[in-house]
C-alpha cells in the first residue's frame, strides 16, 4: 500500500508525463460544464437541466476521466475516442458508475434540511433590515392558501428587492451544502470508473459488491488518501461558489442567476485542479488495485458458493438428491 505521499508524487509525475494532454481534457470538461450550467440562468430553460446533467454532463465526465486514464497507456484522446467513451457511459458495463441518482436524491435531502435552517436565520434578518416584513410574509402566506397566483406575483413585485434577500440567504447558502455533499458523492463514487475497466465480469451489481467490500475493509484509509489528496477541488468548490454568488448579488439579486452564477464559478476554480485530481484518483485505485483484485475473488467465490448451496437444497426439494439415511433404507430392502 502507497503512503499517500508516494500517491501525490506519482500523480504530479503523471502530469508532468501527460501536461498538455491533461490540461486540455481538463480545459474542455471545466469550460463546456460551465456552458451547460448557464441553462440554469433562463427561468423558462431550467428544468432542461433535469435532462442535462445526467444525459449529457455526466457522460461528458465520465468520457473525460477514461480518456484521461487511457492517457497511461500512451491513448493519445481524440474526439472519436472521446465519442466512443460517452456513449460507452450509457452500456451495461458502466451503469450507475457514479450512483447519480443516489447521490442527488441524497444532495436534495441535505438542501431541504438545510433550507429548513436557513429560512429562519433568512427571516430574523431580513425582519431586521425591514421592519414591514413580517407583514408582507404573512400576507404572502394568506395568498398562498387560497393559490392567487396572480396576486402572489403582485406582492412579491412590489417588494422585490426584500423577497430576493429573504430567498437568496435562505436558499443559497443551502444549494451551495448540497451542491458541496453532490461533487464529492460523484467524485468518490468515481472509483467505479476504474474497477469497471480493469477488472473481469465487472459489470453494475457485481462491480457495487466489490467496491462496498473494499469500503468495508479499507474505507478509512481510503478515505483518508482521498482527502488528502482533492481537498483544494472542494475547496475551490466553496470558494468559486460564494465568491460567484456574493460578486454576482453587487449587479443583481435574483435567486436563480446567483445559484447559477455560483455553479458556473465553482466549475471553473475547480477545472484548474482538475488534472491533479483525475491523476490523484487514478492513483487511489492503483495504489488499491491488488485489494480490489482480490475483493472480486472473494466476491465470485461466494457467489459461487451461495449458487452451489441453492442449486443443492433446491435438487433436495425436487428428490433428485436423496438424503443419505433414505438411501440406505432403500439399499437394504433391495437386498432382502
Amino acid at each position: 500500500m502507497l503512503t499517500i505521499k508516494e500517491m501525490r508524487k506519482a500523480a504530479i509525475e503523471n502530469v508532468k508525463m501527460n501536461l498538455g494532454p491533461s490540461i486540455s481534457l481538463s480545459l474542455v470538461l471545466g469550460l463546456f460544464l460551465v456552458m451547460l450550467t448557464s441553462i440554469g440562468a433562463a427561468p423558462t430553460a431550467q428544468y432542461a437541466l433535469l435532462i442535462v446533467i445526467p444525459f449529457i454532463m455526466m457522460p461528458i465526465l465520465f468520457s473525460t476521466q477514461v480518456a484521461h486514464f487511457a492517457l497511461q497507456e500512451k491513448i493519445m484522446p481524440s474526439f472519436k475516442l472521446s465519442f466512443r467513451y460517452f456513449m460507452s457511459y450509457f452500456s451495461l458495463r458502466f451503469r450507475g458508475v457514479f450512483s447519480f441518482i443516489r447521490s442527488a436524491l441524497v444532495a436534495f435531502i441535505i438542501f431541504i434540511f438545510s433550507m429548513s435552517v436557513f429560512i429562519g436565520i433568512s427571516g430574523a434578518i431580513t425582519s431586521a433590515i425591514y421592519p414591514g416584513f413580517e407583514d408582507v410574509l404573512y400576507q404572502l402566506n394568506e395568498l398562498m392558501l387560497v393559490n392567487n397566483l396572480e396576486s402572489i406575483m403582485e406582492l412579491y413585485d412590489a417588494n422585490h428587492e426584500m423577497m430576493s434577500i429573504y430567498l437568496n440567504i435562505g436558499t443559497l447558502p443551502a444549494f451551495g451544502i448540497a451542491l458541496f455533499f453532490f461533487v464529492y458523492f460523484i467524485s468518490k463514487n468515481s472509483i467505479q470508473v476504474y474497477t469497471r475497466i480493469k477488472l473481469p465480469l465487472a459489470y453494475s451489481q457485481f462491480n457495487n459488491l466489490i467496491v462496498q467490500r473494499a469500503r468495508r475493509t479499507m474505507g478509512r484509509q481510503m478515505n483518508k488518501s482521498y482527502w488528502a489528496l482533492n481537498f483544494p477541488l472542494l475547496i475551490l468548490l466553496v470558494v468559486g461558489f460564494a465568491g460567484g454568488t456574493l460578486i454576482g448579488s453587487i449587479f443583481t439579486l435574483e435567486p436563480t442567476y446567483l445559484a447559477t452564477l455560483g455553479v458556473a464559478s465553482a466549475i471553473f476554480l475547480m477545472m484548474f485542479f482538475f488534472p491533479f485530481y483525475f491523476s490523484n484518483m487514478e492513483q487511489i485505485y492503483i495504489a488499491n488495485k491488488e485489494m480490489y483484485e482480490s475483493m472480486s475473488k472473494k466476491v465470485v467465490d461466494d457467489l459461487s458458493a451461495t449458487l452451489q448451496s441453492q442449486l443443492d437444497t433446491l435438487k433436495k426439494n425436487e428428490g433428485i438428491i436423496k438424503p443419505s439415511e433414505t438411501i440406505e433404507n432403500e439399499d437394504e430392502e433391495e437386498d432382502k
